[in-house]
């Protein structure tokens, strides 16, 4: 299986599709990049004795959008959370932590329901109001919808994201007898062999929801991913992110400027006239299209002219839709240095 490519219908048939879905609806999106083998999935049961989570229609890797809500959850209560849940309403540091904190059980009886930035990301089971946390009482779901993060098409070496994994368990009685039988040095070792996901690999990290949210969630899984990784053998090094490895692919405020109608338009008609020489496409441009262009938001214009680039080489476009604009900053440089 680890020589085996990724199909090549997977990029146009899945992810291309995947991604255009995540662009209607407003999601957030990133890519990252492995810097360890990942292992994830290996819990349930399979015909190999080592499992691994994989897609079920295309049999490439995928992490469970359960398995990152469940890192960040962790993440933030460790992190920013209290620490000796609950928090010790007399103290002013913990007082400041109690948004962050986790549900406290007891046993099948929850103690303590979330604190209020845990309980808008991830939602809380039916809990009564508690005072001291100021939380709402009640169930709730989460506000941001975590989404299984599906493998980048060709980001593997030979577009093969799989590698031969073994683990050597030395101690066999000890482990199946859950620890009645004592570990000895003359056990028999019996080898696991297994896949995992290599390094360099990257997968589409999408989180769906209010926007000031996911990129609260978006921003703070990055990290946890950086110094804490996911899935399985994680003390051991396996499921780190790169920390330089990072892209940001959809943005729902560059969503907004795409779907803008003045946009829409523009590439509609830049498609449509792309066989024009560029000095006629750019005396078109100037003369239909910069007098309307040049009242747009800044960062719609600097989209526009992106657009334009990509099918005319015109520094001089460039200039005259954000000469306004450089006016402006002009002139306000001019009154601070009054």
């Amino acid at each position: 299986m680890s020589r085996i490519p990724v199909s090549a219908d997977y990029g146009a048939g899945c992810y291309e599709r995947w991604l255009e879905s995540l662009c209607q609806d407003g999601s957030r999106a990133a890519q990252m990049t492995l810097a360890s083998r990942l292992w994830i999935g290996s819990g349930p049961s399979s015909a190999s004795g080592g499992g691994l989570t994989l897609h079920h229609t295309w049999g490439v890797p995928l992490i469970p959008g359960r398995a990152l809500k469940g890192l960040l959850a962790h993440y933030l209560a460790a992190t920013y959370g209290p620490s000796a849940p609950p928090a010790d309403p007399e103290r002013e540091e913990e007082h400041a932590r109690r948004p962050y904190q986790g549900i406290t059980w007891a046993g099948e009886q929850i103690l303590h329901g979330p604190g209020v930035v845990h309980r808008a990301l991830f939602g809380a089971p039916p809990v009564r109001p508690d005072r001291d946390l100021s939380a709402a009482s009640g169930a709730t779901q989460g506000c941001v919808l975590f989404q299984d993060a599906l493998y980048v098409p060709g980001s593997a070496v030979g577009d093969r994201p799989f590698v031969r994994e073994v683990a050597t368990v030395h101690q066999g009685d000890y482990y199946g007898s859950a620890g009645q039988t004592l570990p000895n040095d003359y056990d028999r070792p019996q080898v696991v062999e297994s896949l995992s996901v290599r390094p360099g690999t990257r997968f589409l990290l999408a989180l769906s929801g209010p926007s000031e949210w996911t990129a609260f969630a978006l921003q703070h899984l990055k990290v946890a991913l950086q110094e804490w990784g996911v899935g399985g053998k994680t003390a051991s090094g396996y499921g780190l992110a790169e920390p330089t490895g990072w892209r940001d692919i959809i943005d729902p405020a560059q969503t907004a400027i795409r779907r803008h109608p003045v946009v829409v338009s523009f590439e509609a008609w830049l498609h449509r006239h792309q066989s024009l020489p560029d000095p006629e496409k750019l005396a078109a441009i100037s003369q239909e299209w910069v007098p309307t262009l040049r009242q747009l938001p800044l960062e719609v214009r600097r989209y526009a002219v992106g657009q334009a680039g990509q099918a005319i080489h015109a520094p001089r476009l460039r200039r005259m839709l954000l000469a306004r604009e450089r006016g402006r900053i002009q002139g306000a440089k001019r009154r601070v240095d009054r």
